[in-house]
């Protein structure tokens, strides 16, 4: 399976989230880690923010089936 970059605006709009609220996500490494691409262009590995999803919907279904 080939690997896919995902540039920060539709990052954000993938995982429902705003551009600036991802970052702050990154900087308290509760995000994925932006990749740099090139000196002046950096991306998100698409299959991060999917796990990273996946994590997020699982961990809130566990906490509604414990309530």
């Amino acid at each position: 399976m080939s690997e896919s970059f995902v540039r920060p605006k539709n990052a954000a709009k993938q995982a429902g989230l705003s551009v600036s609220h991802m970052y702050r996500l990154v900087s308290q490494n509760q995000f994925p880690q932006p990749v740099r691409v090139s000196e002046r262009i950096s991306a998100f590995l698409a299959s991060e923010i999917d796990a990273w999803i996946a994590e997020r919907t699982n961990s809130a279904r566990q906490q509604s089936e414990a309530s």
